[in-house]
């Protein structure tokens, strides 16, 4: 499977252990061990090959390093109860300085008041999509609403051999069966010189 169908995965899936939740220890000093055992987590990254290699993952080592890493974001707790939610960063170092962002997750921080009962519960991890893929969606969706609304009119379109277009609509709780009460356009302007080529073939086999 190709990298970006992988990605488009990820992005319809979330993530949530209730053990944690369940043991009240999840904050802003302990999100980053919660998020390592979700499966968005790359064991190949960065933060375990220092672990392996007896360092801590520090800001300072990781900078020296070039791979996949993580970090937090907005790890103040004042900015935490804002927002309702903990945000981490996966990139990839190519240099000190060279760096790529991959992709963002938000963790549900604690219900807030207000907040809509919709809202994905606490703990819940969910890959934010780039701006990419919202466009795409977007388009996509406006897209199928214009074919569909095309195909909408299309079936209450008439044509006859007179060169007459009309659109007919069934009245609300109505048919479009026939009657007084179909809609139809005004005959089209092309009627009249559409009737006297009938007349003159008529005339032509019925003198």
């Amino acid at each position: 499977m190709e990298l970006a169908d992988d990605y488009k995965i990820a992005l319809t899936k979330s993530w949530r252990n209730e053990a944690w939740i369940n043991s009240g220890q999840l904050n802003r000093h302990t999100v980053m061990d919660y998020f390592k055992d979700s499966p968005f987590y790359d064991r190949n990254c960065c933060q375990e090959t220092l672990k392996r290699q007896g360092f801590d993952p520090t800001q300072e080592n990781l900078r020296k390093m070039t791979g996949v890493q993580y970090e937090l974001l907005g790890g103040d707790q004042s900015r935490i109860d804002i927002d309702g939610w903990f945000v981490i960063r996966k990139l990839y170092r190519a240099s000190t300085t060279d760096v790529k962002i991959l992709q963002h997750y938000y963790v549900m921080g604690p219900a807030k008041p207000g907040q809509s009962p919709n809202a994905p519960p606490f703990g819940t991890v969910i890959p934010l999509p780039d701006m990419h893929s919202v466009f795409s969606t977007a388009v996509q969706t406006c897209v199928d609403d214009i074919r569909s609304s095309f195909n909408d009119v299309k079936a209450h379109s008439s044509f006859n051999f007179c060169g007459k277009y009309g659109w007919v609509f069934a009245p609300a709780g109505g048919s479009t069966s026939g009657g007084k009460d179909d809609a139809e356009l005004p005959d089209s302007r092309y009627e009249p010189l559409a009737q006297q080529c009938l007349d003159l073939l008529i005339s032509k086999k019925l003198p």
